[in-house]
């Protein structure tokens, strides 16, 4: 995003704490981040998290590049 930052897009997996490991079927999701390029910094303005799917596999994960 010339003048501005960069966007950033990709899939996460949920993790269970108390287990301390990411079995496949935690969930998973997707996400953006906005970043700034500011006073030769790179600050992260804004996550959003979205398309959320609890018991899901990232092998069964929707292709979000489509």
């Amino acid at each position: 995003m010339k003048g501005y930052g960069a966007v950033e897009t990709g899939i996460h997996l949920f993790c269970d704490p108390q287990k301390g490991k990411c079995p496949d079927g935690s969930g998973v999701g997707r996400f953006t981040m906005l970043w700034e390029f500011r006073d030769g910094v790179w600050m992260l303005t804004r996550v959003i998290s979205y398309d959320h799917c609890n018991g899901c596999s990232l092998a069964s994960a929707p292709d979000f590049r489509k």
